[in-house]
């Protein structure tokens, strides 16, 4: 239970939380991902979309330079 206890602590260090609406086809559509094993969680899902998102934009990016 410790290490479970430090893990968080880190991560309330690391991170930072944010609220956010959805549209319900939206939510529906990330539990469906999350409850078909591809996820652990609807917030790792969200995590990885907005960093593939970043790195996408910022690939695209460095092409218009």
């Amino acid at each position: 239970m410790a290490g479970r206890e430090n893990t968080a602590r880190v991560k309330k260090r690391t991170m930072r939380l944010i609220s956010l609406w959805l549209p319900e086809p939206m939510l529906r559509a990330l539990e469906e991902i999350v409850e078909a094993g591809y996820f652990p969680s609807k917030s790792e899902l969200i995590r990885f979309a907005i960093a593939e998102y970043i790195r996408d934009f910022r690939s695209t990016r460095r092409g218009e330079e």
